[in-house]
């Protein structure tokens, strides 16, 4: 059986959708990324250098997001490559976080089961 990217790739894991997630907001280089992600999920996920290329790799692959323009900064002999949400890239974003919400919406009314359940046995 032959799977579209999407498939493949989803549901995404944290480390990816926090990618995208970052990259709804403009294209940035994989620091800017790791800064934002970190910021994102409120230092929660950790993203080390190495994983984030990877990641990076893997979402280029599979057409979610693309190299855009490299930048030298101010006497460095290294580049940073930019990358931006491509329209795959998006559509998987928002399958993505409508998965998040619904399972938001059950876990809430199910909580909610519970505690009403907890306190008719307390009655």
């Amino acid at each position: 059986m032959n799977l579209t990217p999407s498939e493949e790739a989803t549901p995404l894991t944290p480390q990816a959708f926090h990618i995208l997630l970052a990259l709804a907001e403009k294209p940035m280089y994989g620091y800017g990324i790791i800064q934002q992600c970190e910021v994102d999920s409120s230092n929660n996920i950790y993203f080390d250098k190495g994983g984030m290329y990877r990641a990076l790799k893997r979402l280029v692959s599979w057409g979610f997001i693309e190299p855009t323009f490299e930048t030298y900064g101010s006497g460095s002999v290294y580049s940073r490559r930019y990358y931006a949400l491509t329209s795959s890239g998006e559509q998987v974003l928002q399958m993505e976080c409508d998965r998040y919400r619904q399972a938001s919406i059950l876990g809430h009314h199910r909580l909610n089961q519970l505690r009403k359940h907890a306190e008719a046995i307390s009655l």
